[in-house]
């Protein structure tokens, strides 16, 4: 009897944490951007080190797709600008996993 208790119970937490994938975190945005270019512009993200502030604004799901609007302040590594950026960044669920699909740029500017 104790054994079927504790097989049942297994397989409940088995089937929880396979079908349940967390949503991306400010910190998995972030490092996920690394690598990117934002539309429109010459700014590819290289360094965690670049990010100033960033704020999710808004998140929506719809279906598979989870949308984020996001305010960021970042900092150029070469030359010390900085930016002001809005984006909006669309994330697809793969069932186990959250996969980045597009970044649109809705605002980027230099802070004088």
């Amino acid at each position: 009897m104790k054994k079927k208790l504790l097989l049942v119970i297994i397989m409940a937490i088995i089937s929880i944490s396979i079908g349940c994938s967390s949503a991306p975190d400010a910190a998995q945005i972030k490092s996920d951007l690394l690598g990117h270019v934002l539309t429109g512009t010459t700014w590819t993200f290289s360094a965690l080190s670049e990010y100033e502030q960033f704020t999710i604004i808004s998140k929506q799901k719809q279906g598979d797709a989870l949308e984020y609007t996001i305010s960021m302040r970042l900092q150029d590594l070469a030359s010390g600008q900085h930016f002001l950026a809005d984006v909006v960044v669309v994330y697809i669920d793969y069932g186990k996993n959250w996969g980045l699909s597009t970044i649109v740029t809705k605002l980027f500017t230099r802070v004088q």
